[in-house]
């Protein structure tokens, strides 16, 4: 399985890994990714973002594609390939493992 070794890989428990994908409130919809029979809906597509602090822009100019095919997808309009499917959730996984420390906020110059 590639999201397996891709994860192990970089230390991530694949056991912890499964927000989204799965049997979860966020899979159902027809218009999702397929990865090895787990799928990616909108729902969790968005949720992703929300996780990266990413704005449908943010990811639009990272990927260097149209803002409107993000939209679509956020949407629930367009399927989500595979290969972004599991970047996104990847990087979204990271982000709720590792938030940011909060020993600074506050902090001033």
């Amino acid at each position: 399985m590639v999201l397996k070794a891709f994860l192990t890989a970089r230390h991530i428990p694949f056991s912890q890994f499964g927000a989204g994908f799965g049997p979860s409130p966020f899979c159902g919809t027809l218009t999702a990714a397929t990865i090895d029979g787990f799928i990616m809906t909108s729902e969790r597509f968005s949720e992703c973002l929300l996780h990266i602090r990413w704005t449908p822009i943010n990811i639009a100019s990272a990927l260097q594609c149209e803002l409107s095919w993000i939209e679509s997808m956020e949407a629930g309009n367009e399927e989500i390939p595979n290969v972004l499917a599991t970047w996104l959730e990847t990087l979204a996984q990271a982000h709720e493992a590792l938030p940011p420390p909060t020993t600074y906020r506050g902090r001033r110059a």
